[in-house]
């Protein structure tokens, strides 16, 4: 794909160093990681597990959405490429329907913006999880909905990336290319008023 896409297939390999890394210091902190109080060097942890760990499952989970909605339209898929933090799937879509295209398009991101909204849900409202599984799927669902409202859409700004938003905003389909931009300035406006005002959300954030 070339540009943005080569960066990140770069960077690919330094986020498996801090996995493993990250995989390290949770070994050495097992007990004292899962316990009920959180120090500093264990939320510090829980934020690098999120990142480095939970963030590729997402990624993945979002490559998955774009599968499954390829094949309920009887597409053909023809391929799962997956780099830790960005991938891409290959298929044949079954018509030319420009609709299609937007609906296979944007299944992935609904995934990722699904999986943003439920970990920033429960760890705000269930009070009974522990602290730092909290603050994990805090940061998970900040991430989440930080790399699909905002991220996403600007590395799709490079003309060498071919990028789901490329094909949700070509237009080709006015009424869902404009319910998408109305969801989507909606939601980011309602994602900065959370990390702004929202006091449980911060203090799982920031500490």
């Amino acid at each position: 794909m070339g540009g943005i896409a080569d960066t990140f297939s770069g960077l690919a390999w330094l986020s498996i160093l801090g996995a493993g890394f990250t995989l390290y210091q949770l070994s050495k902190s097992w007990h004292t990681f899962w316990n009920d109080e959180l120090p500093r060097q264990d939320r510090q942890l829980a934020v690098s597990v999120a990142f480095f760990m939970l963030v590729p499952v997402g990624v993945l989970l979002h490559e998955l959405g774009h599968i499954v909605a390829a094949w309920s339209t009887n597409s053909q898929v023809l391929g799962l490429h997956y780099f830790v933090y960005w991938g891409y799937v290959e298929y044949i879509p079954a018509t030319n329907d420009p609709l299609l295209e937007w609906y296979v398009s944007l299944a992935g991101n609904f995934v990722s913006y699904a999986l943003g909204i439920v970990c920033l849900v429960a760890a705000i409202f269930a009070t009974r999880l522990k602290e730092v599984v909290r603050v994990m799927l805090a940061q998970l669902g900040i991430l989440e909905m930080a790399q699909t409202l905002l991220l996403y859409p600007l590395i799709s700004i490079d003309p060498a990336f071919d990028g789901d938003w490329d094909t949700i905003y070509s237009f080709r389909v006015p009424f869902a290319s404009g319910l998408t931009l109305a969801v989507h300035v909606i939601s980011l406006v309602g994602f900065v008023l959370l990390v702004q005002r929202n006091r449980e959300a911060n203090r799982l954030l920031r500490g």
